[in-house]
């Protein structure tokens, strides 16, 4: 009987089954949808092997990242906090006591109230900064 694994995100819950692999990520495919730019597309896999839950990265740009070192798979043990991207951190709890075969949720999405990202794009010739205006360009 495999432990059974929660997957935390923001205040949604997860439980993978353990007979197939579970997908991360912001495609509309996956398993678990993180609504987050810096999330790839199939960013990474759990899986249950003989050693344990695995939770691999599938060439995701910005790969996983545990207390700020980069990996590429981790053995998830007891509490493990996983960092898929800026502003997208996953928090992986393996339990001793779970049911035999855990409950499959629905396949749905997780939704993490995401700001809007703001571009402004600097002008060379900015009138509300003298520092930037053509005649005090020369000068400088």
């Amino acid at each position: 009987m495999p432990p059974a694994l929660t997957i935390h995100y923001g205040s949604a819950t997860y439980t993978p089954n353990p007979a197939r692999a579970t997908t991360i990520g912001r495609a509309p495919d996956c398993d678990l949808v993180i609504h987050n730019p810096y999330v790839s597309h199939h960013h990474a896999r759990v899986t249950f092997t003989d050693d344990g839950w695995l939770l691999e990265d599938m060439g995701s740009a910005n790969g996983l990242s545990i207390n700020g070192i980069h990996t590429t798979s981790v053995l998830l043990l007891n509490s493990t906090k996983v960092t898929l991207a800026q502003g997208a951190t996953i928090v992986c709890i393996v339990g001793t006591n779970g049911p035999a075969t855990p409950a499959q949720p629905p396949r749905g999405t997780l939704q993490q109230t995401w700001p809007s990202l703001h571009y402004r794009r600097r002008h060379r010739h900015n009138r509300h900064n003298p520092r930037n205006s053509r005649r005090n360009r020369h000068a400088q």
